[in-house]
């Protein structure tokens, strides 16, 4: 079976490309503020893969909460954000929201309780809210796959959780 290669292609659709159907659209990302150092990598693996496809980065706003089992309770409070226009709700700020963490496996269940939570509130939301919701959760057994993930290559999840956010956002582009 063939491995999606990040750098190689926009994914499943080929429209996504500079001045494409996501022009002006805007994205929220919301990323865990546990393992600095991790999370820098994913985010910046989010941005590269923004300015892959000539999209605005300042079209991208960061919202940082304190740790992943967070990340369900922020991307839906973002996503039901309105703008208010003459008095009136209107529709969503955000054409799509990307939710990036990690959790790595320590010596008790809490790391088992933790990842279901966290990928049943994402997967939920995703479902339920009208726009794409992406999940860029690193779920590592130690700290040497979270690192080799969140890496400047083509291992980076954060580039992978935005490319499929983005290919969602033309789904959704293309759906009216």
């Amino acid at each position: 079976m063939a491995q999606h290669q990040p750098e190689a292609s926009s994914g499943s659709y080929p429209e996504l490309q500079p001045g494409g159907p996501l022009a002006g659209d805007r994205i929220a990302i919301v990323a865990s503020s546990w393992y600095p150092e991790i999370m820098r990598g994913l985010l910046a693996g989010s941005q590269k893969c923004l300015e892959r496809f000539e999209l605005n980065p300042d079209a991208a706003d960061v919202f940082h909460v304190p740790g992943s089992f967070e990340l369900p309770q922020a991307v839906a409070r973002i996503a039901r954000l309105a703008s208010l226009e003459a008095g009136e709700v209107s529709a969503p700020r955000y054409s799509g929201i990307v939710a990036l963490g990690c959790v790595i496996k320590g010596e008790t269940d809490h790391y088992d309780v933790l990842v279901h939570a966290i990928a049943g509130g994402i997967t939920r939301l995703s479902i339920e809210l009208p726009m794409p919701v992406s999940f860029g959760v690193l779920t590592c057994q130690d700290f040497a796959q979270a690192h080799a993930r969140s890496g400047d290559d083509h291992m980076n999840k954060g580039y992978e959780a935005m490319l499929a956010l983005l290919d969602m956002m033309v789904f959704q582009h293309r759906l009216g």
